[in-house]
């Protein structure tokens, strides 16, 4: 079994946090560039190994689709506002207004019938 190193750890945290898909064709995959100068280097060696084919990367100025981290980021923050609009976060302020709602977590709940 292949262990990912620590150069694609930075990698696919890098892919995380900075593309933003503009187009995505069966070579050729189109992001914004906030990224580390050695990045798209990096990114081309490790397409190469995965795949044996040469891939084209091009950086582009055009606000594409959120990154993964972004959509994350947008989620919590959606979570927290519908967190912060229900009657029961209402009804706790109104007994502790000091409060603060720091993070909020989903829960999926388990299948009765099971």
């Amino acid at each position: 079994m292949e262990t990912i190193s620590s150069s694609s750890n930075v990698l696919i945290v890098n892919c995380q946090n900075n593309i933003k898909v503009l187009l995505l064709t069966f070579f050729e995959i189109s992001f914004n560039e906030d990224l580390d100068k050695d990045f798209i280097k990096d990114l081309s060696l490790k397409l190469y190994e995965w795949t044996n084919d040469r891939w084209i990367i091009t950086l582009s100025k055009t606000k594409g689709q959120p990154s993964k981290k972004e959509k994350e980021i947008n989620f919590k923050k959606e979570l927290i506002e519908n967190t912060k609009n229900s009657s029961v976060f209402k009804d706790v302020m109104k007994k502790f207004p000091d409060a603060e709602l720091i993070d909020v977590t989903t829960v999926l709940k388990e299948n009765e019938n099971d």
